[in-house]
């Protein structure tokens, strides 16, 4: 497999130059399960969304990144949360994203999973061919405890959407699609009606005389 990784940078590559260089350090708001366009961060109510939620493990911080898992006071339903500020990507950031997040796994219940990448500036290619060899190496156990994804993205920052959008492609947990119904069997056409052939009546032929 060693024509993998090259064959994985040079696409990034192509994807930070299709898409504006300008747009990649900043991001004012945007939500799949990927999800399209919301309004930019309110301060006061992230606040009393952060409050609202129970700890499970204690947040903690590796540069621009905090990681979160917390549990929703009514439902009960554990949240993963990641949570980027301004500032470059730093590969203390990305340790913490995946050991707090495989933290979270072993903790052996299902999870929502958010992150908040609205102010995230475009990663490194080595730190996102990272993130993708950990998310192929524990598939199976993303498949079975994160029941879904939210990811939040600026509007204008393409590049990190598309970098985003490539990993999730090859690392989120596969679609459980039900089983096919078989089709239901239509009635059989009645059968045509058999008529029996017409009777053919036979007449002996009387000729005509005339008189003399």
């Amino acid at each position: 497999h060693g024509w993998i990784q090259p064959a994985m940078a040079a696409i990034y590559r192509s994807i930070q130059r299709c898409c504006c260089p300008d747009d990649t350090s900043s991001g004012t708001g945007s939500r799949h399960q990927l999800t399209q366009r919301l309004m930019p961060p309110k301060t006061m109510e992230d606040a009393r969304s952060a409050a609202a939620h129970t700890p499970i493990l204690m947040p903690e911080t590796a540069g621009c990144l905090t990681m979160h898992l917390e549990r929703h006071p009514a439902t009960g339903r554990a949240r993963l949360r990641m949570s980027v500020l301004r500032g470059l990507v730093t590969d203390d950031a990305i340790e913490l994203l995946l050991s707090y997040s495989l933290r979270a796994i072993h903790i052996g219940e299902p999870f929502l999973a958010l992150w908040d990448l609205r102010q995230c500036a475009l990663p490194k290619t080595s730190q996102v061919w990272r993130c993708i060899q950990w998310g192929s190496r524990h598939k199976a156990a993303l498949d079975s405890r994160m029941v879904s994804l939210v990811v939040l993205l600026g509007d204008s920052n393409t590049a990190l959407r598309n970098v985003v959008q490539f990993v999730m492609r090859i690392t989120m947990p596969a679609v459980r699609v039900p089983p096919r119904r078989p089709p239901v069997a239509s009635a059989p056409a009645p059968a045509p009606v058999q008529l029996p052939p017409p009777r053919v009546v036979s007449r002996p032929h009387r000729s005509l005389r005339t008189a003399a």
